[in-house]
C-alpha cells in the first residue's frame, strides 16, 4: 500500500473492521497520497456502496 501500486493498477480497496480500529483513517490517507501523486479517487461509504448497487 505504501506505493500506491493499488492505484497505478487500477485495483479497487475496501477495508472492513470494528468502529475504532483506523480503516477509515488509513484509507483517508491513501486517499490523500493517490491524489498528491495526481491521481483521482473516490471514497464510498459502505451505505453508499449498497445504495449504487
Amino acid at each position: 500500500m505504501a506505493t500506491l501500486e493499488l492505484v497505478w493498477t487500477q485495483s479497487d480497496l475496501a477495508m472492513i473492521g470494528p468502529g475504532g480500529t483506523g480503516t477509515s483513517h488509513t484509507l483517508i490517507g491513501l486517499g490523500v497520497a493517490a491524489v498528491q501523486a495526481g491521481h483521482k479517487i473516490r471514497k464510498f461509504t459502505a451505505v453508499d456502496f449498497v445504495e449504487t448497487m
